[in-house]
């Protein structure tokens, strides 16, 4: 390879990750980061009453995945604000090729309920 081959490459791999940082992303072991309708990992969501049931709105459509890249569907959720649940709609998330998210689910501990985390998966 000639010099300005090199530069040419090394110009178009440092454009590549100016303009999409997820194309380096896509290739690592590491999941994708949580979807923003989804409680912090070390969130506690506990509440006196059983959620109620799922709601299941047509969903919007799929978003143009780009190279690299797919998007995965995540559920919507119920959300205990301390008085009352909430509905947080679902969304789609763009991701690397070959993760799919697991829904978290609200779970009977004793007289009350714990949101268990969804989680990223291969």
């Amino acid at each position: 390879m000639t010099r300005r081959n090199v530069l040419r490459a090394l110009t178009i791999v440092a454009a590549a990750w100016t303009v999409s940082p997820r194309l380096v992303f896509a290739r690592a072991d590491h999941p994708p980061p949580r979807p923003g309708n989804q409680p912090p990992p070390h969130a506690v969501e506990r509440s006196p009453r059983r959620p109620p049931p799922i709601r299941t709105p047509p969903r919007p459509p799929r978003p143009r995945a780009g190279r690299g890249s797919q998007y995965v569907w995540v559920e919507g959720r119920w959300h205990w604000n301390g008085h009352d649940f909430e509905w947080v709609p679902g969304a789609w998330v763009r991701t690397p090729p070959g993760w799919r998210w697991r829904s978290g689910a609200w779970v009977r501990h004793g007289n009350n309920w714990q949101y268990s985390h969804g989680r990223w998966e291969r």
